[in-house]
């Protein structure tokens, strides 16, 4: 092998641990011995043209790896992503006894927020028409039940405007939430965290069956690190 072609072998060498050694973060003096003994081998050959071609080449490999980066790092945002509407969106079809137990939470819910005129701005009107001509509870609640199993992505059917409801207004009910009964052999701090998570999951139904589609990540993230802490007060009490 020519000096020209064995200096070059061991200019590639030198360059491809130069390029490994920029990703590895190397210690400056380590890097500036390889730059130096490079310069070296340059200086040796003589092969200026050939060194401008293998730089080219080097920064195609640099080019190419850094593209392998974005792809991976669009990968894991896609996979964080789907994460979070797997958390935030509830399946369609469900059991019909779970879809009674959403409409009654929801139907409380919906009757809370008409006790406020700070929370009621997101009740549609035709639903706060509606309830108003009832006196009984019951009957309201009934009322509520019909309203949640007639609701419709491609309708303009769900009583609350979703898209105008903050966290603080949900987040507030979650914290005066009590059971109503005791069951027999499980803690009252026990229910309660299962009442979290059936309104938690009774709102996310509604998203799902009405127009609004889906919260904001914003809103599913508050939402799950307030749930989180309220189930750990919960635990620490029991």
């Amino acid at each position: 092998m020519s000096k020209n072609n064995s200096s070059l072998c061991k200019c590639h060498l030198c360059a491809a641990n130069n390029l490994g050694n920029a990703f590895q973060s190397p210690s400056p003096p380590a890097q500036a011995t390889n730059e130096q003994e490079c310069g070296d081998i340059f200086a040796d050959s003589g092969a200026v043209d050939d060194v401008a071609i293998d730089n080219v080449a080097i920064d195609d490999v640099a080019a190419e790896l850094n593209t392998a980066k974005d792809v991976i790092m669009s990968g894991e945002n896609e996979i964080a992503k789907g994460q979070d509407e797997e958390l935030a969106v509830m399946p369609c079809f469900v059991a019909d006894s779970t879809k009674k137990t959403y409409a009654n939470q929801m139907t409380n819910y919906i009757l809370w927020l008409m006790e406020s005129t700070a929370t009621c701005v997101v009740l549609e009107q035709w639903y706060i028409d509606g309830v108003s001509c009832l006196t009984m509870h019951c009957k309201k609640k009934e009322f509520g039940r019909e309203v949640f199993f007639a609701m419709d992505p491609k309708g303009n059917n769900c009583p609350i405007k979703l898209s105008d409801l903050t966290f603080e207004m949900f987040s507030n009910y979650l914290n005066q939430l009590k059971p109503k009964q005791q069951r027999k052999g499980v803690k009252s701090e026990v229910m309660l965290a299962g009442m979290y998570d059936l309104n938690k999951s009774g709102l996310m139904y509604m998203f799902k069956t009405s127009k609004y589609g889906a919260p904001t990540t914003d809103f599913i993230r508050e939402l799950q690190l307030y749930i989180g802490s309220l189930k750990q007060n919960v635990s620490v009490k029991c």
